[in-house]
Formats: structure tokens, sequence, C-alpha cells
């Protein structure tokens, strides 16, 4: 006797679904420098209170401790960024020049046109 196959969901997506499927996906293209690039307006004008602690010195060095240790982080953080993209650009470029130039064939197939005179020819 064999099992009966399980249902499918036929429920009709909502709207709701496709907004959640796309925040997710939006959300693992994102790196954390953007959510960190979000928080600084946040941080800013929590800091912006950071005058009313002038006749408190230890709580003023706390806090101003605090701020610039939140921009060395996001500091640290977009060199990570610009290095990682720099690399994955350089891979992908040199990529790029492996399918064509760097291809043997291509090169064999290009310079064969070239002595055919089957390019295009600028006009005169």
């Amino acid at each position: 006797m064999e099992a009966p196959a399980p249902e499918k969901n036929t429920a009709p997506r909502t709207l709701w679904i496709y907004f959640r499927e796309g925040l997710a996906a939006a959300h693992r293209r994102r790196p954390v420098s953007f959510y960190m690039l979000l928080s600084v307006p946040v941080v800013l004008v929590l800091g912006a209170r950071l005058f009313e602690y002038r006749q408190q010195p230890q709580r003023f060095l706390a806090v101003l401790t605090l701020l610039l240790l939140f921009f060395l982080v996001i500091s640290a953080q977009a060199v990570r960024d610009f290095f990682a993209i720099t690399r994955r650009h350089l891979r992908e470029r040199h990529a790029a020049y492996l399918e064509t130039l760097g291809d043997r064939k291509f090169i064999d197939t290009l310079g064969r046109r070239v002595k055919e005179g089957e390019c295009d020819e600028p006009p005169e």
C-alpha cells in the first residue's frame, strides 16, 4: 500500500509574501557597512548631547570615547569593503581578459581575420 502524496500548498501568494521575499533577498546582498552607514545619523543625534556633559569630565570622556570608537569601527569596515571590492574587480577583469585576449583560439581567429581583411574598415 502506497502512502498518499503530500498535498502542494495551493494558497495564493499574497503581496506580503512577495514583499518579505524581496526584503530577504535584498538583505543577503547588502554588506554590513550599509547598515553602519544608516546608523551614523542616529549616533550623531545621540552624540549631540555630548556638550551637556562638559561639567562632568568623566562622562564627557566616556561618551567621546564611544563616539570615536564607533567611527573607528565604521572606518575600518569601509577600508575592508574597499579592498574587497577592488579584489573582486581585479579578479573579474582578469577573467574577462582570459576569456578574450588571453584565449589562444580567440587571438588566432582574430589574427587570421585581420590578415584576411575581414574586419570592418573605418570609413574614409
